[in-house]
């Protein structure tokens, strides 16, 4: 029999339910779009039709993010509906989950209807479930008993089912249980039905086992054994109940016990005690006068316990009530009441056993593995292993274990033998002591419990031999099946994939083993496919149904947790350069390489390095020859970028570099063309030019020495003592071949006798301007004596003065003959 807990319940009058929700092949990489899928369970009578779906994350890194999806067809009543939403993830989401609503709008028979369902989207968390079982039994008498299950992980706990296994003999449980989802912190108290027969008259022993599935990486499973109380009352009467349930140690924490009178008569002179398990005691006594309890009255107690500082984990505190009735007779009820006492800062070990069931009167040898889980290191751990009546421990009764760190376990190895006399349960107590990352002394005991009497009911686990898959192929899985219990017969096995975007099973995916008996297994094996997109941890659900001795059919249903794994293979898509072409002597050369990945497996810290450099080719500084991809899913591609140097002198050609990874490497060509390259064959001055002489013609031949073309070639003089026509355009100059040029400059009065001169070579070559500078010297000559101009000033100044003196040599001849000087003259 199954029983089935509604999921999240929603907003309004809830037409559609939450079913599951989970990231497409449980993985999420951040800074890329990932795929987040909601399956919906429609509980309308009617036909839903045009449903449009609006997920909104809040506070997704700082800001809202909202995504749609629809639905154009109709759903029926218990129909499912898978949406798909494209999120895009940030880099830096490094909370454990965010806090989320599905809006939905749909036609309700017609009518336009709108729905809000809240959910929470789990990025970087886990979950991690526990449970208890309480409540009180009586022989002979059908009983309700109440299983809490509580999230403590930050991480939305998916398919959380519980399968509940007495291993009392006359014991009955309605099993398994199906919660649905949990969310991060949400507790649920469940009810279910227990029958106890007649013939017990102790304790009942219940084992519970929580499976689930998370949004993201693999599940999880929890077991625990708990015990209930069987008293000899009624059904009906007074009933106790807490409402604290978490406590913590080294201190007095004050619980209100709950005792209600639930029966149809007066409860009188009602006194509640308790009974504490070792390190918790109650305050000021462990008895209570109630008094008279009328039908139907609740009153509260409030109780001080004291807890050591060493508790920690689940504790059980057994409650009895005892009163009497209308007629005088004295009635009790007893009822196991279970706590959580969280766990303290520091280290805390944990331990397992690998076996629950010990055969009477045969050693059997048992592995306890001890863990340490919490935040600091354990030292010096000693183990003294003290078993109870019953129990004889045939091999070592302690162990100095060393040092344990954090996450760290050590396991050991023990021969434990039952008496033949022995049944119900056995417990063997572990005393642990060591020394915290403070020198201080720790102590815990840790019970673990054995099952000394094989139950009539079977008892399978399955156990995948072979735990991880390669993606994108056709993988042999096997699958052991154990039998620690009674005899179980015709059983079937069906493995299925959670959704087909994970993978599937080739073939029947179905098993059959005739039977089973106590200690026997068998093996079979599955074939499964696991998509290319998905690689981390998938989970497979197996379902396994079988017969009990009586003929009684049982269903489990389990998930197994699986690692997709893949090969990536990166290779070269393509290759360029900027500037392009390349010639030598280009600095600061950006090389964009394309990278993809071929194989069917994500490629994580994908450091490119380049190697096989020509001794010409250098990186542009440290590191520029490095590019880190985070990560490179199959299929797609990524961009990679260097930094290169060419010298003036490498030598033109194609060269092979290769791109090293982890991964592998492979080559990348890298192509240097030739670029033209000049040579001052000829530079004559006309004459003998001296400093400050005008109209000087220069005369140069310039050779283009190698074989490629040079287009728009000009060349321009560079020097501050040279004016005029400094500047040239020559045209094209083919590879090989010469060009002459002349030019007329003015030398400048100031320059030296050697004129430093910069030729500067400007040309086009496939599109790109490129340039060279040629150094070469002139040379002047000395001034000696006058010069032409001095010679010249001379010249015009005595023609001047001979000019002067010719006109005033006429005016004196003038005077010498005018009549006025005839007639001074003697006679």
């Amino acid at each position: 029999m199954r029983i089935g807990i509604s999921g999240v319940q929603v907003s309004g009058a809830p037409e559609l339910v939450l079913k599951d929700s989970y990231w497409e092949g449980m993985t999420v990489i951040l800074g890329t779009n990932n795929t987040f899928i909601i399956e919906l369970g429609s509980i309308y009578a009617g036909v839903l039709s045009d449903l449009q779906a609006t997920l909104t994350i809040y506070d997704f890194v700082g800001s809202t993010y909202t995504t749609s999806s629809s639905y154009p067809g109709s759903l029926f009543r218990n129909q499912s509906l898978h949406l798909r939403f494209n999120v895009s993830v940030p880099s830096n989401a490094y909370a454990s989950h965010y806090r989320a609503e599905l809006l939905l709008s749909f036609r309700a028979d017609g009518a336009p209807h709108i729905q809000v369902i809240p959910l929470f989207v789990t990025v970087q968390g886990a979950p991690k479930l526990r449970c208890d079982i309480s409540g009180g039994v009586r022989p002979g008498w059908p009983a309700t008993v109440y299983l809490r299950v509580i999230n403590l992980g930050d991480g939305v706990a998916r398919n959380v089912m519980v399968s509940l296994t007495p291993t009392t003999v006359g014991v009955q449980v309605t099993s398994p249980l199906d919660l649905g989802i949990m969310n991060p912190m949400e507790s649920r108290e469940v009810p279910f039905q227990i029958y106890v027969g007649d013939n017990v008259d102790e304790a009942v022993t219940i084992t519970a086992t929580v499976t689930w599935g998370a949004q993201v990486g693999a599940g999880g499973q929890y077991t625990t054994t708990q015990a209930l109380a069987v008293a000899e009352v009624g059904p009906k009467g007074l009933r106790v109940s807490a409402k604290e349930y978490y406590l913590d140690p080294g201190r007095i924490n004050t619980v209100s016990f709950y005792v209600e009178n639930e029966g149809g008569e007066w409860a009188y002179r009602a006194t509640l005690s308790f009974q504490t398990p070792p390190g918790m005691a109650v305050m000021g006594g462990s008895s209570f006068e109630l008094g008279d309890l009328a039908p139907g009255r609740m009153i509260s107690i409030p109780v001080n316990l004291s807890l050591s500082s060493l508790e920690s984990g689940p504790v059980q505190v057994l409650a009895t009530l005892e009163w009497l009735d209308s007629g005088g007779e004295r009635r009790t009820s007893s009822s196991t009441l279970g706590f959580y006492v969280r766990v303290p800062p520091g280290p805390y070990l944990v331990a397992l056993s690998d076996t629950r069931v010990l055969k009477p009167g045969v050693p059997e040898p048992v592995g306890i593995i001890l863990k340490n889980e919490g935040q600091e290191i354990a030292r010096r751990v000693r183990a003294n292993l003290v078993p109870s009546k019953d129990l004889a421990l045939l091999s070592e009764t302690g162990f100095d274990l060393g040092d344990l760190g954090p996450g760290d376990a050590k396991g050991v190895s023990i021969l434990l033998y039952a008496a033949n006399v022995s049944y119900g349960s056995l417990i063997l107590t572990l005393e642990l002591n060591y020394l915290d990352e403070h020198d201080s002394v720790r102590s815990q005991m840790i019970p673990l419990s054995f099952i000394t009497e094989p139950p009539k009911q079977p008892l399978l686990t399955l156990i995948p031999l072979n735990s991880e898959i390669e993606t994108d192929e056709a993988t042999e899985l096997s699958i052991k099946v154990r039998n620690e219990g009674g005899i179980a017969k015709d059983l079937r096995i069906e493995l299925v994939f959670p959704s087909p975007e994970v993978g599937s099973v080739v073939g029947t995916g179905r098993a059959y083993i005739d039977a089973l008996d106590r200690g026997e297994y068998a093996v079979r094996n599955f074939t499964v496919y696991i998509s290319p997109q998905v690689y981390g941890a998938v989970q497979l659900i197996a379902r396994l149904s079988y017969l009990d001795d009586a003929g009684i059919e049982h269903l489990d249903i389990t998930t197994l947790g699986l690692k997709a794994s893949g090969r990536p293979r990166v290779e070269v898509a393509h290759v360029s350069t900027v500037p392009t072409p390349l010639y030598p002597g280009d600095s600061s050369v950006k090389l964009i390489v394309l990278v993809t990945n071929l194989g069917n497996y994500v490629a994580k810290d994908l450091r490119l390095n380049l190697t096989s450099l020509p001794s010409s080719v250098k990186p542009s500084y440290s590191g520029s020859d490095s590019f880190l991809i985070p990560a490179l899913p199959p299929g797609q591609t990524a961009e990679a970028r260097f930094l290169l140097d060419v010298e003036e002198g490498a030598e033109p050609g194609r060269y092979d570099l290769k791109l090293v990874s982890k991964y592998g490497e492979t080559e990348l060509p890298l192509q240097i063309d030739e670029k033209a390259r000049f040579k001052l064959v000829e530079f004559i001055a006309s004459g003998k030019p001296r400093p400050g002489d005008r109209g000087v013609r220069l005369s140069l031949v310039l050779r283009n020495e190698a074989k490629a073309d040079a287009s728009d070639v000009v060349i321009e003089i560079i020097t501050p003592y040279l004016t005029g026509t400094t500047s040239l355009a020559l045209g094209d100059i083919p590879g090989r071949s010469n060009a002459s040029a002349v030019m007329e400059v003015d030398v400048d009065k100031q320059a030296p006798l050697e004129v430093p001169l910069d030729i500067r070579v400007k040309w086009k070559q496939e599109g790109r301007s490129l340039s060279q500078t040629i150094k070469t010297t002139l040379s002047l000559q000395k001034e000696e004596g006058i010069g032409a101009s001095s010679i010249a000033v001379i010249t015009a100044v005595m023609t001047l003065l001979s000019v002067i003196l010719l006109l005033r040599r006429r005016i004196s001849l003038s005077k010498l003959f005018s009549p006025s000087h005839s007639e001074q003259e003697p006679s």
